[in-house]
């Protein structure tokens, strides 16, 4: 497991989810149009590696940082009544995206842990509207070993061969013949 292909997941989960109107976009296709919104964004991940020692093959658990961003409008009313609109939609959408990454079974049989879940607030009024963005950064432990750095070879074992030598008796020594030991793998 990647971390990049840990953002896959959370994409996926909250693309199921429905959050935000079925609006998810991965890190490869955010969109920039204020008519897109309200909208998430799964970012590429920043992973920590610690080793799990010295001895052995490489190995690490990995604690990938994904970051979730959710944006919303409104529009600008007396009363700052369109910044409470946004404050709203932030939380329900807070909400919607903690449960569907949480609850997803393609992201939790892959990691060992949620180590953390931080998540920031702000809303500002850009002249014509409010906007208001949510960061939420999913903290989500995994291992990698060896076979994550050098996957092993796809292939498949067809024939294995067996030869034996008998050194008692006969003298002087002999090497002794017979049939050979065959064994056939299902492919």
């Amino acid at each position: 497991m990647r971390a990049d292909e840990l953002a896959e997941r959370v994409n996926q989960a909250l693309a199921e989810a429905n959050v935000a109107g079925g609006n998810v976009f991965g890190f490869r296709k955010w969109p920039s149009n204020v008519e897109d919104m309200p909208l998430v964004l799964v970012g590429l991940p920043d992973d920590d590696k610690v080793s799990q020692g010295a001895i052995g093959a490489p190995s690490f658990t990995v604690t990938a940082a994904v970051p979730v961003t959710a944006r919303v409008t409104a529009p600008l009313e007396t009363g700052d009544v369109g910044a409470g609109v946004c404050w709203d939609q932030l939380g329900a959408l807070r909400t919607q995206i903690e449960i569907a990454v949480i609850n997803a079974p393609c992201v939790m049989s892959v990691i060992q842990q949620y180590a953390y879940v931080r998540s920031r607030v702000k809303v500002s009024e850009d002249g014509r509207q409010y906007v208001g963005e949510l960061s939420m950064v999913f903290g989500l432990e995994f291992y990698q070993d060896a076979d994550d750095f050098y996957p092993a070879p796809d292939d498949d074992l067809a024939e294995v061969q067996v030869t034996t030598r008998l050194t008692d008796p006969p003298t002087p020594p002999a090497t002794i013949t017979g049939p050979s030991l065959k064994i056939d793998l299902p492919t």
